[in-house]
């Protein structure tokens, strides 16, 4: 059969029943808890057939439901257990998905989720029962207009219909509002266009469902409902029509609260579900490719940028300045007041196993600075500056891991792309600036 594709696509329905809170303080007092028996009965006009049950193990967790077979079949009629009235209403794209709570005057709940749709009791109802006039008297003095019309005068127009769906619905914990706006109007033979006048001002009801947004319902008698999107399916027999309800299920089965319609056998997959399921897993997806291709992408560009670092400089100066800021990035802050020999000794506290290997490198940066180029004790004369690549390899190494578990670096990382964000910003307008000054004194 078919079935609205926009927002009635929640699958299976499991039948639940809660014990009241009245009994849980029974286990308390040590006095055994008494069940009704014979009191609810099957929500499914069918024979009862179940394809999970209380207390099922799943693959995180204990099933707390029922799930009920319905025969290979689609959008079976589900209708309440037991005497009650609608207590709660959710609906969400994920759990219970379009689900009914019916409390019960023996203190009990049963909860009925995964419904493909909801009956449009509220919307039928108004249509059904009050009749559209836009001639009315007003409400008596001192009289809440909404409730007037829905209690009194059942005659009204588009104002009344619209509030009193909207209040209605609210009533059962169901996010709704009005909504105003003009219908088609009336075609013009002559010019060809659409005439709309004040007298073509209309209101409506618009309910809120959860991953779909806001959802339009005429519940105005005369006026036609809102077409929507129509799925057809193989299952023949019943058909919904775009007015959201389903022929025959006017009055519900056995004069009981006729909630909404009921998916296939439940040991399939619910198509909603698996929809979410799968949409979610899509944008996980996405998002982690593109996280890893932002990662390979930084290290890539890091590669680069670290092998052309102090790119023309001597080779001691080069693996002074690489050590000093990789310290620095483990949070090994180089003081103005320490000397070059003074700072790798307090790199060497943080990596005693490369104490020897770092202050050396200081030694060897601070002789190849200050020391007399011609002197024996100058690295290129003494030869160590060659030494240096062979001794550099492990201890970079070892040092970016050091850096990996103490990556002090992130504390200033926000402000640094911040920095690099405004001067990429406002290097154009720097530069226009500074073109203009020069034409200026060139003028001159």
């Amino acid at each position: 059969m078919s079935r609205f594709s926009i927002f009635f696509l929640l699958f299976m329905a499991p039948f639940h029943i809660l014990k009241p809170s009245i009994h849980a303080n029974e286990h308390n007092s040590g006095q055994p808890t008494v069940y009704p028996k014979n009191y609810f009965r099957y929500p499914l006009n069918i024979p009862p057939s179940l394809a999970g049950n209380f207390g099922d193990l799943r693959t995180n967790h204990y099933h707390m439901g029922i799930d009920l077979r319905t025969q290979q079949r689609e959008n079976l009629p589900v209708v309440a257990a037991a005497d009650g009235y609608i207590s709660h209403i959710r609906i969400e794209p994920y759990g219970y998905g379009h689900a009914i709570f019916i409390t019960h005057p023996n203190g009990y709940t049963t909860v009925y989720g995964h419904l493909n749709k909801f009956f449009p009791a509220l919307e039928t109802y108004l249509r059904n029962n009050y009749t559209y006039d836009s001639k009315i008297t007003a409400p008596p003095s001192g009289t809440e207009a909404a409730s007037w019309f829905l209690f009194q005068s059942r005659r009204g127009y588009c104002n009344y219909f619209a509030t009193a769906m909207a209040l209605l619905a609210r009533e059962l914990g169901i996010p709704a509002r009005v909504a105003a706006g003009y219908t088609n109007g009336t075609l013009n033979d002559k010019t060809g266009n659409w005439d709309i006048n004040g007298t073509d001002a209309h209101a409506w009801t618009q309910i809120y469902f959860a991953g779909y947004g806001w959802i339009n319902f005429e519940p105005s008698a005369t006026f036609s409902t809102f077409v929507r999107p129509v799925k057809s399916s193989t299952v023949p027999g019943n058909q919904v029509n775009p007015g959201g309800s389903a022929p025959g299920d006017k009055n519900g089965s056995h004069n009981r609260l006729n909630l909404g319609d009921h998916e296939s056998d439940s040991t399939t997959a619910p198509q909603g579900t698996t929809d979410t399921a799968a949409q979610i897993r899509t944008d996980v997806g996405i998002v982690l490719l593109i996280l890893i291709a932002f990662i390979m992408g930084g290290l890539i560009y890091f590669t680069f940028w670290w092998r052309r670092l102090y790119r023309g400089l001597s080779v001691p100066t080069q693996l002074y300045g690489r050590v000093s800021l990789l310290a620095g990035w483990s949070g090994v802050v180089h003081r103005r007041s320490q000397t070059p020999r003074e700072y790798m000794q307090t790199v060497a506290t943080v990596a005693p196993e490369d104490a020897v290997v770092i202050e050396r490198l200081g030694d060897i940066y601070t002789r190849e600075r200050w020391a007399d180029p011609e002197s024996a004790e100058h690295p290129q004369r003494s030869g160590e500056s060659a030494d240096l690549p062979g001794i550099w390899q492990p201890l970079q190494r070892r040092l970016m891991v050091y850096m990996v578990r103490h990556p002090y670096f992130l504390r200033s990382l926000p402000s640094w792309l911040g920095g690099q964000t405004r001067r990429f910003f406002f290097r154009g307008a720097r530069r226009s600036s500074s073109t203009v000054v020069v034409e200026e004194h060139l003028e001159q």
